[in-house]
């Protein structure tokens, strides 16, 4: 195998198996060794301009992101649901192929969403060894696309997983206004340690579409040896909310310890509430009614 082979190949792998026909040429292609492994196969054409891909790496939405960053060009990036779904959001899951050009781009290849918009360099990170928008434009760039709850999720993983804070995403706002929907979900959020689930949204959402009084998330309820984070409180009334979801809660360790920090907070004077994702999502009215009449006593 030649040097030049050699490169490409470690190039590639390292790429989910493609690579630009500008990178080989940086490894020390020439223009007619590309068109010389292309017919023989070597280098197999993907139907993007330009880009090229080793047999022996089979297609996956990774390798379609990478392929769609080397077509977009060094200047452009991953964005919109694909980042999000990179940065691992909650309710953004992977399969969108999306970029933002920073510039003009007439042609839009099949299986890509091409998205043109200035980027600035605050506004870019490097994920997986791709160039992504932050975590902070992603978010921007997805409120325009998808259900405020799914903003909402995304926005309380992103804070949870440490790739952003609420002040760092009102900045943010402040320099690059975004949609109003994200400075709404700030304002509604306020301060204080971000949502552990989506299935704590989902109850978040349904108190309000109810009417009740808002909890407060992610109480702190403290004993002699620890303190206990409650999913939500009516503090005043000494009432805590825990929500169940069907993964989590059903493994024998968080099982265990669901029972011991339920049994420290009934002897601290909690009156403990507790509902399943199947409660939350099948049986709503239910849930309301429990807790009418748990704050009605």
């Amino acid at each position: 195998m030649a040097a030049i082979d050699r490169a490409v190949e470690h190039l590639a792998s390292e790429q989910y198996g493609v690579f630009s026909g500008r990178q080989a040429v940086a490894l020390g292609a020439s223009r007619d060794l590309i068109r010389r492994r292309a017919r023989s196969g070597a280098w197999q054409r993907h139907h993007l301009y330009e880009v090229f891909r080793l047999p022996g790496h089979p297609p996956s939405w990774h390798q379609a992101l990478w392929a769609a960053w080397l077509w977009g060009g060094p200047e452009s990036a991953v964005s919109h649901r694909a980042a999000a779904a990179l940065w691992a959001f909650d309710r953004c899951e992977p399969g969108s192929v999306e970029i933002t050009v920073d510039g003009g781009r007439k042609h839009r290849p099949a299986g890509i969403r091409v998205h043109q918009s200035h980027l600035y360099s605050g506004d870019l990170r490097v994920v997986d060894g791709l160039r992504v928008t932050s975590p902070e434009r992603t978010l921007v760039d997805i409120a325009t696309q998808v259900r405020e709850a799914v903003v909402d999720d995304a926005l309380e993983s992103a804070i949870r997983l440490g790739h952003t804070t609420a002040q760092r995403m009102l900045e943010h706002l402040d320099r690059r206004p975004g949609t109003a929907i994200v400075r709404e979900l700030l304002s509604r959020r306020g301060i204080g340690r971000p949502r552990g689930s989506t299935l704590e949204g989902d109850f978040l959402r349904l108190i309000r579409r109810a009417g009740l009084a808002e909890p407060v998330r992610q109480h702190p309820a403290s004993t002699a040896d620890t303190t206990y984070y409650v999913d939500f409180a009516y503090p005043a009334r000494r009432i805590a909310i825990e929500l169940d979801g069907r993964d989590v809660h059903s493994q024998p360790s968080v099982f265990d310890n669901d029972r011991r920090r339920q049994n420290a907070l009934v002897l601290l004077g909690w009156t403990i509430l507790r509902f399943s994702w199947a409660d939350v999502t099948m049986r709503p009215d239910s849930v309301v009614a429990c807790l009418r009449q748990s704050l009605a006593a």
